[in-house]
């Protein structure tokens, strides 16, 4: 049951990698002189990406159920589920408040 838990926040690891890879490309087509910032968090987050890919392979290949994840690396996860949604947060462009619609 713990694989379970540990697979869905991988595949919540992968799909945060991929919407912030693309909000990335996005602000770096508007924002020049952020290229070289850009660039080190898209390689970051691919490492993870892959990373986590590789993980969530092995755990659901035929040796998943003979692997134990510790507790530590079960935390790790979560926590980097963590940091992801809060990088995403504050990747997202600010929402137009109705006043500005007027």
């Amino acid at each position: 049951m713990e694989l379970l838990g540990i697979a869905a926040n991988l595949i919540a690891v992968v799909e945060i990698s991929v919407k912030i890879l693309q909000i990335c490309s996005q602000y770096g087509q508007g924002v020049t002189n952020a290229k070289a910032d850009i660039a080190e968090l898209q390689q970051e987050v691919e490492t993870l990406y892959d990373t986590a890919k590789k993980v969530k392979t092995l755990i659901e290949g035929p040796q998943g159920t003979k692997l134990r994840a510790s507790q530590d690396f079960a935390l790790k996860i979560t926590e980097t589920l963590s940091v992801l949604s809060k990088v995403d947060a504050k990747l997202q462009p600010p929402a137009e408040s109705s006043s500005l619609k007027d």
